[in-house]
C-alpha cells in the first residue's frame, strides 16, 4: 500500500523508492512508459484537509511526503501550511524540492522543514522538537496536525508532540485526535 496525492491536473501523485527486497517498489522500477499496471485506490475518508483552516502541520518522512503534495498544492485559500519532512538524503529531497519552492513561492506553504538521516544522524522527530515553539504556537492557533510515513517514525513524532504539549501546558494528543485535529496515514 501507498500514500497517494492528487496533482495539479487531477492526476495521481505516487512517490515510491525502490527497496532492495521489495517485491512492488521493485516491479513498478521495471515498468517502462505506456505498460498498464492494475492497481486500485482505497479511500482513507479519514486524511483530507479540512475545508477551511487557520493552520496546517504536515509530518511526514521518505514517500509519505505524496498526499501533501497534493494538499500543499490545492491550498486556495492560502492557509498557513508547515511542513515538516525527514528523508535519508539530499538527493532524496531533491526528487520534491522544485515543486515544493514553486508553491511555496505561490503561498501555497508557509514553511519547508527538512533533516535528512544519513548526512545529520537525526530523524523528523528531532526537526519536531527543534521547531517546539512554532509546533506550540500553531497549536494555540487552532492548527491540525497531519502525519504520514513509517509506523515508526509517527510513534516517535507522537512521543515528540507529546513533550511539547506537556512543556508548554496544552492539551494531550489524544485531545487533538478526538477533536480532529490529529490525523494520520501511517504504514
Amino acid at each position: 500500500m501507498y500514500s497517494i496525492g492528487k496533482g495539479g491536473n487531477g492526476e495521481v501523485v505516487l512517490y515510491i523508492k525502490r527497496h532492495p527486497r521489495g517485491k512492488c517498489s521493485h516491479f513498478l522500477s521495471e515498468q517502462i512508459v505506456g505498460n498498464l499496471v492494475k492497481g486500485r485506490i482505497i479511500s482513507n475518508p479519514k486524511f483530507h484537509v479540512p475545508k477551511r483552516f487557520k493552520s496546517l502541520i504536515l509530518i511526514s518522512n521518505g514517500t509519505g511526503i505524496a498526499p501533501f503534495m497534493g494538499m500543499i498544492n490545492e491550498n486556495g485559500h492560502k492557509g498557513d501550511i508547515h511542513l515538516f519532512w525527514g528523508g535519508s538524503s539530499k538527493e532524496d529531497y531533491s526528487l520534491y524540492e522544485n515543486n515544493l519552492r514553486q508553491m511555496q513561492k505561490e503561498g501555497k506553504m508557509t514553511s519547508v522543514n527538512t533533516v535528512f538521516s544519513e548526512e545529520e544522524n537525526k530523524y523528523v522527530q528531532d526537526l519536531i522538537t527543534k521547531n517546539k515553539g512554532l509546533i506550540s504556537k500553531e497549536l494555540q492557533r487552532g492548527a491540525h496536525l497531519m502525519i504520514c510515513g513509517s509506523l515508526v517514525m509517527e510513534k516517535a513524532v507522537y512521543s515528540s508532540l507529546e513533550s511539547i504539549c506537556n512543556e508548554n501546558q496544552l492539551k494531550d494528543m489524544t485531545y487533538y485526535k478526538s477533536e480532529g485535529r490529529l490525523k494520520t496515514d501511517c504504514y
